[in-house]
């Protein structure tokens, strides 16, 4: 504790000076941290002068602190205060919003799978003489302790495995066929299923639809012209994928992901009235009776001087009105319906349901989830794939197939899938009508759902493109990101974040997410922060009682809001810039980020953070750093991809797939499985090969440039990823700013980095060298156009050959350290 540290220091003779932002903070020290108990005297000193003997308190502001043991002199601020007061480590981050480049950066000890070698781990960077060349390498480790060593360039071929120290993974073996056989079959499975998948796409996509049509222009544009903010470019491009949606015969099913206060909403009321136009119902389905409050409000503001009703079903609605709305949308007489799991309810009918509006899908559970699909249509179970699929093989399979069938490629069960969706649609189609599969039903509604953090399951199927997807990544004008803050648990920072938050007039949540101690805390927290009006929320409370919580809390009668994560989604409050969670660690990544969604609504500076114990778990802790890391506007999208990395895929896909994601991880598998669609549906493209260059030049990331190892690997995954010239001249100017003047071996990396650019656009296959000339190869037989004055106006003999297809330089007169520069000018000459 800092009053220990303090007394030493004094014991000792060292004069002690702490830098305070405010005066209450300085009152909480004296009463409760340096008092009589303590054995610290201390005193108020506005000169900025350290006196003997005591604690001296400033009000002042400066960075960091200092020890000098030869002026017996310790200056703080309350920055530096905060470690000692929740522990001594230092271990809390302030993350300023800078974009991310890399949101899950290379570290060591990490698990990465090679294509062939299979699953090793990351030891780090190795420089290395080969062939007189010095380059920096991969070091993987395997089975058995053994080592190989990659080039850095082939980064961009590596995957990374979600595994841990907790839960590590088997290391493949070298010199076994292990990784090949498992990874096989992983390849079959996906074969397999990717079939099912498809059955289910075909038949939605085989099943009628309605059309929505624009019938009235002038009322689309009034209404639009009605909205108070100007589109961004995505929300423009979200709105007009849905309207492309409506405007088919065939049911919509979009996934519209967008970080929290990006404009999902208006995107979701478009849709709705454009559906309502056209004489059809509309119900948006929320998880919570606060966010469908909030949805019910706007919803009636957009519509307001309209013909359209709008009514809402949650926890707040009397049964007198409930029966209403139950009314109503029988008689259709209302037009659009807000509601929480009610909507769900048996008693329910519509009389033209056109739209289901579902709002963050992740949380409602799994029966909800079962009579959702009911809502939206019926789905296919996996149990009822293998049915229909096993049935539509019986009925329309030849006698001979079985010996026709090809021995590799798609498996013998994918095969029987005609390599186009109208056939796939037949089969399935004449599945139903032989055994009455409830499918879907004619004309089947059209669905919306709109995520921050969108849940696996969904994410994954956007992932292999059996979804459509429309992604908001542009934040609204004046946004700026949440400075985002990691803490071991400490008093003395929650006192200052509250007290900062009220002296520049704003509004604090305060997330203690356990019902039975809420009251226990809000008094702590009372007594900590005396000059803060605190008020509590939590699920288990009247409904009538939380209403008058919540809209007291937006009209300014509290200061702080103590709740559970029932504030989670749903309240739009702009005073309400700073946020604080107890126990971040309990709490997964999606709940963690829509939390810190609360704030930062408007353009005012927010803030965010995250206590923790002192223990954490591997898990819990990459989770928090997850977060962290990911401050970037735009980032949860990211977030949700790096969700399925640490908790795993679930029940996302199955149990028979999941065996295989554990033998070959979840990207493996994504790849695998999206091969395999992209192949039934005859959509695959070869990838083209990856530019082989062989020069011997001393071309590195040197540790006297850049001393941070982690730092290097992170450059040279964006070089050995970058696709333009445009983006190595980016990393080198960041490179530049940050270390300086750029070496000769690091300029000669950025000089091959722009090499592999330049030559894989121009369709050049391996760059190599002789004792005497440099070649360069292009595909064979290509028909090579270039400008025949600059080959022969080039100053090193450029020799253009056919056979091979390609060119020749001479290397006399050239420094090792040129070849690159000269391959380039030489390259300007082809088409």
């Amino acid at each position: 504790m800092f009053a220990v540290d303090a007394k030493n220091w004094l014991e000792n003779g060292y004069r002690v000076q702490v830098l305070l932002k405010h005066e209450r903070t300085g009152a909480y020290l004296q009463s409760n941290v340096l008092n009589a108990e303590s054995g610290v005297s201390s005193l108020w000193e506005w000169r900025a002068e350290a006196q003997p003997g005591k604690v001296t308190l400033t009000i002042g502001t400066a960075e960091g602190g200092f020890v000098h043991h030869a002026a017996k002199l310790v200056m703080l601020t309350e920055d530096a205060l905060y470690g000692f007061q929740g522990g001594s480590s230092l271990r809390m981050r302030k993350l300023r919003g800078s974009p991310v480049s890399d949101a899950t950066a290379l570290t060591l000890g990490d698990y990465l799978i090679h294509p062939e070698h299979g699953i090793g781990q990351f030891l780090g960077l190795e420089a290395r003489q080969i062939l007189g060349a010095t380059r920096d390498y991969i070091q993987l480790k395997y089975a058995n302790d053994a080592r190989i060593f990659l080039p850095v360039e082939q980064l961009p071929m590596l995957k990374r495995h979600p595994g841990t120290t907790d839960d590590p993974p088997r290391l493949s073996t070298l010199g076994t066929n292990d990784w090949t056989k498992a990874r096989e079959k992983a390849r079959k499975n996906a074969e397999e299923l990717a079939q099912k998948l498809l059955v289910q796409y075909a038949a939605r996509q085989a099943t009628p639809g309605t059309a929505y049509p624009n019938i009235d222009n002038d009322w689309d544009t009034s209404f639009a012209a009605n909205f108070p903010f100007e589109f961004t470019k995505d929300q423009a491009r979200a709105v007009k994928d849905v309207y492309k949606d409506l405007e088919t015969k065939r049911p919509m099913d979009r996934l519209v992901s967008g970080d929290v206060g990006f404009g999902k909403t208006e995107v979701a009321v478009r849709a709705a009235h454009r559906v309502v136009s056209n004489g059809r119902q509309v119900a948006v389905l929320v998880p919570t009776t606060l966010l469908a409050e909030q949805h019910l409000e706007t919803l009636r503001q957009r519509f307001e001087g309209t013909p359209i009703n709008v009514a809402g079903l949650s926890r707040f609605t009397t049964p007198k009105d409930a029966d209403a709305v139950f009314r109503g949308l029988k008689a259709g007489q209302v037009d659009i319906v807000v509601g929480t799991h009610r909507l769900l309810s048996e008693q329910l009918g519509f009389k033209n349901l056109g739209l289901l509006i579902i709002d963050e899908e992740h949380r409602f559970g799994v029966m909800q989830k079962e009579k959702l699909k009911a809502l939206k249509g019926g789905e296919l179970s996996l149990s009822s794939f293998k049915d229909v699929v096993l049935d539509s093989e019986k009925d329309n399979k030849p006698k001979a197939r079985k010996k026709d069938a090809p021995k590799t490629g798609v498996s013998s069960a994918a095969s029987s899938v005609a390599m186009n969706l109208e056939a796939l649609a037949g089969n399935v189609i004449g599945a139903k009508k032989e055994r009455d599969v409830p499918l879907e039903p004619e004309n089947a509604i059209d669905v919306l759902t709109l995520s921050a953090t969108p849940i696996p399951r969904t994410l994954y199927m956007s992932m292999v493109g059996l979804r459509d997807m429309s992604h908001i990544a542009t934040p609204p004008a004046g946004r700026k990101p949440i400075q985002t803050v990691l803490s071991p648990y400490d008093p003395f920072t929650i006192r200052d974040a509250i007290l900062f938050e009220m002296e520049r007039g704003g509004k604090c949540f305060y997330i203690h997410d356990r019902v039975a101690s809420i009251q226990r805390r809000a008094k702590y927290i009372q007594e900590l922060v005396p000059e803060a009006r605190i008020a509590v929320a939590h699920g288990q409370m009247p409904d009538g009682e939380i209403e008058e919580i919540m809209q007291g809390f937006e009209e300014g009668a509290f200061d702080v809001l103590l709740a559970t994560t029932i504030v989670e989604s749903g309240l739009d409050i702009p005073e309400a810039n700073t946020i604080l969670i107890e126990r971040s660690d309990r709490l997964g990544l999606a709940q963690l980020y829509q939390l810190r969604g609360r704030v930062g609504r408007r353009q005012k500076e927010a803030y965010a953070y995250f206590f923790y114990p002192p223990r954490l778990s591997e898990n819990a802790e990459r989770r928090l750093w997850a977060i962290a890391d990911l401050t970037d506007l735009g980032s949860g999208h990211l977030l949700a991809e790096k969700d399925m990395e640490i908790r795993g895929v679930g029940n996302i896909l199955g149990p028979e797939q999941h065996g295989h994601i554990q033998n070959v991880s979840l990207e493996v598998y994504t790849e695998l499985l999206s091969e395999a669609i992209q192949k039934l549906k005859g959509d695959t493209k070869p990838l083209p090969p990856r530019l082989a260059i062989d020069l011997k030049v001393n071309a590195r990331l040197e540790p006297s440039f850049i001393p941070e190892e982690l730092e290097r690997i992170e450059y040279y995954g964006r070089l050995s990823e970058s696709t333009t010239l445009g983006e190595i001249s980016r990393v080198e100017r960041e490179m530049k700013s940050k270390h300086g003047s750029i070496p000769l071996e690091v300029q000669n990396f950025l000089d091959l980095a722009r090499l592999r650019v330049l030559g894989t656009a121009k369709g050049v296959m391996s760059i190599s060298e002789t004792i005497t000339q440099l070649v360069v190869n292009f595909a064979p037989n290509a028909a090579l156009d270039y400008d025949a004055k600059a080959v022969k106006a080039n100053a090193h003999k450029m020799t253009v050959t056919k056979y091979p297809s390609g060119f020749t330089l001479e290397k006399k007169g050239l420094k090792p350290d040129e070849y690159a520069k000269v391959i380039l000018e030489a390259l300007y000459a082809f088409a």
